[in-house]
């Protein structure tokens, strides 16, 4: 439990004070914060140019966004953790492992009896908290902008909702953060602890869900319906690699608790496959980072 501790508190200091991942802390955090103005002004936008159809005898069509959801206005948050959220967790991560490297601190730990498995426990847990942090400081800061766009306060369903979503949000960062400082534990090099990581999120981001649902890379950033792409064979190797979609994962989880759009049905494939995703990524983190603690970096 020392060890754990003093890890811990290692980390958090020294996570705090790194200068590499401040700037994208930074944007993840104001994008998230003030994504409720941002889905304001959409829903404003539209219903002015809406306004000026019906007033030109253009449309009978009753307006889009009427009585929409008080959490309709989060529904660009879950881009932002998808794109930014999830670099930001990969940066936190690798360089959380590589710090030790890089200063050679590992070669000190290993002349003392210090048990790997709870340094890198007490190493997540702080890079843990501080996604809690900023996920708690971006849900709050949302609370009091759609207060003060409505003129009301949330009621207690949809406060709830957005504390279900702000958890759901931080356990993909989470996830992804220690599959960050695993990669941080095991590469050659400073460059590629960052790049395998990165293609691999590109890959679970665009290429897997346009795989599935032939649908441009662009549209994937916003919850979508299931697409029926086809029968057979081709469908048979959709249903296999589906699970593998975890940002589309996500998106359904973080749909349905917002219910922003009643389109898209969350499915119990969705919810096993996230969670298993998330379990296995930080267990595994473990495992793998303690297994291959003191690999020095190439020069």
């Amino acid at each position: 439990m020392m060890v754990f501790k003093a890890a811990f508190k290692h980390e958090l200091l020294s996570s705090l004070r790194s200068k590499s991942p401040q700037l994208v802390v930074t944007v993840f955090l104001v994008l998230t914060s003030i994504s409720s103005i941002i889905g304001w002004l959409t829903v404003r936008n539209v219903t002015k140019i809406y306004n000026d159809i019906v007033s030109q005898n253009l449309t009978k069509a009753p307006n889009p966004f009427t009585n929409v959801p008080s959490l309709y206005y989060m529904r660009d948050s879950v881009i932002y953790v998808v794109l930014i959220g999830s670099l930001m967790s990969i940066i936190l991560g690798a360089q959380a492992s590589l710090r030790d490297r890089k200063s050679n601190a590992n070669e000190l730990i290993k002349t003392r009896n210090v048990n790997l498995v709870h340094r890198i426990l007490g190493q997540l847990s702080a890079i843990a908290s501080i996604i809690v942090l900023l996920e708690i400081v971006a849900l709050l800061t949302s609370f009091i902008l759609i207060w003060v766009i409505q003129k009301t306060p949330l009621n207690i369903g949809a406060v709830f909702s957005l504390l279900g979503y702000g958890a759901v949000s931080a356990i993909l960062m989470i996830a992804l953060a220690a599959i960050g400082f695993t990669f941080g534990t095991i590469s050659k090099s400073e460059e590629s602890s960052l790049l395998y990581p990165i293609v691999g999120w590109a890959l679970v981001t665009f290429t897997i869900p346009q795989i599935i649902t032939s649908i441009h890379p662009v549209a994937l950033l916003n919850p979508t319906p299931a697409v029926s792409t086809g029968t057979g064979l081709a469908q048979s190797v959709i249903n296999v690699i589906s699970p593998l979609a975890v940002m589309e994962n996500f998106k359904a989880i973080a749909n349905a608790i917002l219910g922003v759009d009643k389109s898209i049905q969350l499915s119990l494939v969705d919810l096993l496959s996230f969670s298993l995703f998330a379990g296995v990524g930080v267990m595994a983190s473990v495992v793998i980072s303690s297994k291959s603690f003191g690999r020095k970096l190439d020069a």
